[in-house]
Order: structure tokens, then sequence, then C-alpha cells
């Protein structure tokens, strides 16, 4: 029988006032007023998400990403809770800054389809692959590294 491995990521916000407020505020309000093109190269381009009839550009979600500052690693966590979010906007935005601030998938963007498909394969992959590169960021997995192997 193999071992399994299991990643749990378990927060706990009681309030928006908290520390992680930052995070929940800014993408509490991207679900209610997704920000509208604001010139014509956040129009044109490489379409990274198209939900709802409207087309998604990369260098639109990235004008968008921006506004949302990652202090620490609690901020990841907090973030990765909304990769399993009902609106795919939503979770494609929690993917892409992730990936840049984790410098994970080429071009540090991630595949609308492995977003998109919440019980997939990929997605489980994904979501596991931005854990362990947390896990390395953390004082926590520092100190793993630096135990001696039995």
């Amino acid at each position: 029988m193999k071992p399994v491995t299991w990643v749990c990521v378990l927060v706990v916000i009681t309030s928006v006032g908290t520390a992680f407020g930052g995070v929940v505020e800014e993408m509490t309000a991207l679900r209610n007023n997704f920000p509208k093109p604001e010139h014509l190269s956040q129009r044109n381009g490489i379409v990274a998400l198209v939900t709802g009839g409207e087309a998604y550009v990369i260098v639109r979600i990235a004008a968008v990403a921006k506004r949302i500052k990652l202090r620490n690693t609690q901020d990841m966590i907090v973030l990765m809770s909304y990769l399993r979010d009902s609106d795919v906007r939503i979770r494609y935005l929690a993917a892409y800054i992730l990936a840049q601030t984790l410098d994970v998938f080429v071009n540090r963007t991630p595949p609308q389809e492995v977003v998109k498909e919440l019980d997939s394969q990929k997605h489980k992959e994904m979501v596991a692959t931005f854990a362990r590169k947390i896990a390395e960021q953390s004082p926590a997995g520092d100190r793993l590294k630096a135990a001696p192997e039995e």
C-alpha cells in the first residue's frame, strides 16, 4: 500500500478587519465590480478567459492583479481559498496572482481550462503545486528543509 500525502490548508478568518482583511476586501470588491478595460491594450491581446460572453485579456487581468498586494505567506494562503470560488473570474485572478508570485506555469500564467474545471486532475495538481510552493517559502517549510533526514 502506497503512503498517501495530504495537503491541508486551514484558514480561519474571524472578520474582514483582521490581518487578512486587505486581500479579502479586495477580492470581495472585485466579485461585485470587476473593472472594465481602462484602455485599448486591455481589450486586445491574448485572451486568458472567456466567461459570460466577455473576454478577459491577460493584460487586463495583470492590471487588476497589481491592485492586490500580498504582504506575506498568510495572504497567499487566504488567496488559495479563492481557487474554489463559484465565480470563474475570481478563481482565475487568484490563480494568476499566485502563479506570478510563486513563479509557477509557463509565463507564470495559468491555463484557462485548469481554472475552469474545478474537479479535474489538473486543477488539483495546480492547487497542490501552489500549496507546496507556499510551504517552501514559509518558516516552517524552511525548518523542514533544514531538518536532518532519517
